[in-house]
């Protein structure tokens, strides 16, 4: 899935990727790596926690909506 990305695109990702190699790696190819970095890290890189609660939000809309269709979207 990570081979996908390309330059302008933005990976968000939670603790479980934050590491340099990976940053390096999008960086790279023009990726910016929107990871939360771990709390014991020295350099923290830099994080916008902004994305995701968007992101998050969109995801309950959808679940919702998703939720909605299976209850009432058959009733004619």
């Amino acid at each position: 899935m990570l081979d996908t990305l390309g330059g302008g695109d933005v990976l968000l990702a939670d603790r479980a990727y934050d590491s340099d190699a990976l940053r390096l790696e999008m960086a790279a190819r023009g990726v910016w790596g929107n990871i939360k970095p771990m709390p014991g890290r020295k350099r923290r890189p830099p994080f916008s926690g902004l994305p995701l609660s968007l992101h998050y939000l969109a995801l309950v809309n959808l679940a919702s909506a998703k939720i909605w269709l299976r209850l009432y979207g058959s009733v004619s």
